[in-house]
């Protein structure tokens, strides 16, 4: 299972973070100049798991996400919105068939 694109946006009182629809293959090389970006989408994946190793407190007012993973030819995309550590949104599709929706 691999990466194929993520989305997030992070938003607090001195963060305000975002990129949309960026793009992975199998392998990656992540580069660019100073303060391009490239730790923050690190960062950013790393929230993500923490939050789904149970972790609660990701220190942000408004975190939102959207993921896509592909294995076998299967797509699975997962969408997370959360603000003031509270879950607005989320969903998790299969192979374009909604296994869980939380709103």
């Amino acid at each position: 299972m691999y990466i194929k694109s993520i989305s997030f946006k992070i938003k607090s009182d001195e963060i305000n973070w975002k990129i949309e629809n960026l793009e992975f293959n199998k392998i990656n090389l992540i580069s660019g100049k100073n303060a391009s970006g490239k730790t923050r989408v690190l960062n950013s994946i790393f929230t993500l798991i923490h939050l789904m190793r149970g972790g609660s407190n990701i220190g942000v007012e408004e975190f939102s996400w959207s993921i896509k993973l592909i294995e076998n030819e299967i797509d699975y995309i997962y969408d997370l919105k959360i603000k003031n550590q509270v879950i607005l949104y989320e969903e998790l599709t299969i192979d374009k068939r909604i296994y869980f929706f939380k709103k």
